[in-house]
């Protein structure tokens, strides 16, 4: 008595004789109602929903009679939350303890999967990283690996969530170079367990406190990282044909708002521009500033009647893969890998099929 009814709840009712299913959802007070029901035997189900436990039957078998209300009780329950807590410690003596005056490391990541999904948490305030609330249950905890270290306790654990409670998990790790003769991590020489040795033990200068090689940070390592707005590896060109600076920011933006209208060979919504020549509509000839300007189905405000078209990809012309994308004729077995035809420009030169194949000026085909 006393316990509320649970709305928004999923019941199932099938029947075979006759054949017969429908569902049904609990109103507030936690009730779901199936009528019209002629005589028969049905098989009324609970259906469960994610973090949930059931504490009785899920299915109950029913014979109606006619005229005959039959009312059915499920019951479930919700676990109290679960905590898991993990510690992170630099294992000074390398015995997989962590002992007294060995420090938290933070700034570690670690990931949980288990009933909860897979969540990642960074150790901080004293290599502390908390997951709650959780469901109860099993779950996998793993560390992150970083060169120059080694790890003195699995660096995957399997632990048990259990209800109402916290568990705590440990993970240790010393310096690779820890103990071994002649090797001093900061001394400026690389010794021969050592990866780098820049006469420090900062993290964030590319030699970490440990002497490994850390990721490359900044403008050029491909990741984009506050407040870089792009940073493609190896290369210097933003995605949407923006160019990226020195500084990893983008500008001559693929659609540049912000400036006048084909300013500089920016393209801006609407627009197909080149130079800054006077524009005109590409078939009438007309002169205008924006495309709204030549009303002709078609036709485009441009600086240039030309089209450097992008590279054509290979498809398979032919065969039991038409149209597919290929490298060799291998991958089109009865047919070709070929670029497709381009339709020809007014100069006859083929170049494109559509105004999305141009890097600069509209493909005009005949």
């Amino acid at each position: 008595a006393g316990e509320p009814g649970v709305p928004g709840w999923v019941f199932t009712i099938s029947g075979t004789s006759p054949p017969y299913t429908a569902s049904a959802t609990t109103d507030a007070s936690g009730v779901a109602t199936f009528t019209s029901l002629i005589s028969g035997t049905y098989t009324v189900t609970d259906v469960m929903q994610p973090g949930w436990i059931p504490t009785g039957p899920t299915t109950r078998d029913v014979t109606m009679d006619p005229d005959q209300h039959v009312s059915i009780v499920f019951t479930n329950r919700q676990p109290p939350p679960s905590q898991i807590r993990v510690r992170k410690f630099k294992d000074l003596d390398g015995n997989g303890v962590h002992d007294t005056g060995e420090p938290w490391l933070d700034g570690w990541v670690i990931t949980l999967t288990g009933p909860n999904g897979n969540v990642t948490a960074t150790t901080s305030n004293g290599g502390s990283a908390d997951f709650f609330p959780l469901l109860a249950g099993p779950y996998i905890v793993a560390e992150e690996s970083r060169p120059g270290w080694i790890a003195t306790t699995a660096q995957v654990q399997s632990v048990y969530a259990p209800e109402r409670q916290g568990l705590e998990v440990l993970f240790g790790n010393r310096c690779s170079c820890d103990g071994v003769p002649g090797s001093v991590c900061g001394d400026g020489v690389v010794s021969a367990c050592e990866e780098c040795d820049d006469g420090g033990t900062q993290n964030g200068d590319g030699c970490n406190e440990c002497c490994g090689n850390e990721a490359p940070t900044g403008c050029g390592n491909g990741v984009i990282e506050s407040p870089e707005e792009c940073d493609p590896p190896g290369s210097t060109t933003c995605p949407g044909g923006a160019l990226c600076s020195a500084g990893c920011t983008c500008s001559e933006e693929a659609c540049d708002e912000s400036g006048p209208q084909c300013d500089g060979g920016c393209h801006e919504p609407n627009e197909v521009c080149v130079g800054t020549s006077v524009q005109q509509c590409a078939i009438s000839g007309a002169p205008c500033t924006t495309n709204a300007n030549c009303p002709t189905p078609g036709d485009v405000c441009t600086m240039s009647t030309t089209c450097t078209c992008r590279p054509c990809a290979p498809v398979c012309q032919g065969g039991s893969n038409p149209g597919l994308p290929c490298t060799t004729d291998s991958h089109c077995p009865g047919g070709v890998c070929a670029s497709p035809p381009c339709c020809c420009m007014p100069d006859g030169a083929p170049q494109c099929t559509t105004n999305a194949d141009c890097m600069d000026g509209p493909c005009l085909c005949p």
